[in-house]
């Protein structure tokens, strides 16, 4: 399943890549990037831990690395939901100044 999952993110994030215009959104989106990339190794290794029933210090040490980086991941992930509002707010107030009418319809 993660590796389902990490490959539909994996296109999403090239899709969406040359859409973003603000250099956080940019960076957010890297940092979310790096992070999946980051973490397919310790999902190998949990997997590999778990499949050999090893259920001591070193999955515990696994989990925690594995928590960090979808910590970190859950973090950019914000970010850039947080970029693409501030976007989307500063086009409303561009289109209110340009026809009001315009505006109050793209609300609805």
């Amino acid at each position: 399943m993660y590796l389902t999952n990490a490959a539909k993110i994996e296109k999403l994030a090239a899709e969406l890549r040359p859409l973003l215009v603000t250099e956080r959104g940019k960076q957010a989106l890297e940092l979310i990037v790096t992070s999946l990339a980051a973490w397919r190794p310790i999902y190998q290794d949990l997997t590999q831990l778990c499949a050999k029933q090893q259920f001591g210090e070193e999955l515990k040490a696994a989990l925690d690395k594995g928590f960090a980086v979808s910590e970190q991941m859950n973090k950019e992930t914000d970010d850039l939901v947080e970029a693409q509002h501030g976007v989307s707010a500063a086009s409303t107030k561009v289109a209110e100044a340009d026809s009001p009418a315009a505006a109050g319809s793209l609300l609805c």
